[in-house]
């Protein structure tokens, strides 16, 4: 489900979990930076590989050369780049526990996080396709989004980067789904929510 624009590839993510979604009124990280649009999305590693979304992450990063080593100081040395895609042993410290363990409680789990710029304000469409009201769209819910991938290059920092073009609600959250807060994928399993739908975005 990729479509390439530019210097971004078009993706429809497969079906997760929502998580702080902020698509009324753009607003900014502890009132620092840019308002933004944005959404996270905890999703099954399986459904993340079935979709591509995995590959196309380590495709642009070698495409741009983040693997490389790279000259620091008179020797090479292996620059890290930031992945938009968050696994859950990133979250471990030495000790074996958590940092966020309600956010990421099984090692099948991984999230992403989507953003833009007030100026492009992401469509949200329902289960119909048709426009949905975005306040309607909560925590936990089932969705799944449409994003451009695109690497950067900023002040030596190397990336890759999500761009929230859209989201599409499929079903809201039962009650015992949301106790979890609506981050952990608690009881909900997004494996079996059919992927055969038609794009709406």
């Amino acid at each position: 489900m990729e479509k390439k624009k530019s210097n971004k590839i078009n993706h429809i993510t497969a079906w997760g979990k929502i998580s702080f979604p902020c698509l009324v009124e753009a607003r900014s990280y502890q009132n620092t930076g840019s308002p933004k649009f944005s959404a996270g999305l905890f999703l099954l590693k399986d459904d993340l590989i079935k979709s591509g979304l995995l590959d196309l992450v380590e495709e642009l990063a070698e495409e741009q050369g983040f693997n490389r080593p790279q000259m620091r100081g008179g020797r090479q040395v292996q620059v890290a780049w930031h992945n938009p895609i968050r696994f859950k042993e990133e979250y471990i410290r030495e000790d074996g526990t958590s940092k966020v363990p309600q956010q990421i409680e099984h090692l099948d789990v991984v999230y992403i996080k989507a953003s833009t710029g007030e100026a492009f304000k992401p469509k949200v469409v329902g289960a119909d396709a048709r426009p949905l009201d975005p306040e309607l769209i909560q925590a936990g819910d089932v969705c799944r989004l449409n994003i451009s991938v695109a690497p950067y290059s900023i002040a030596g920092k190397n990336g890759i980067t999500f761009y929230l073009g859209g989201v599409q609600l499929k079903r809201h959250a039962t009650d015992a789904e949301r106790f979890t807060g609506g981050s952990g994928m608690g009881a909900v399993d997004t494996s079996s929510e059919d992927d055969c739908w038609d794009i709406p975005f």
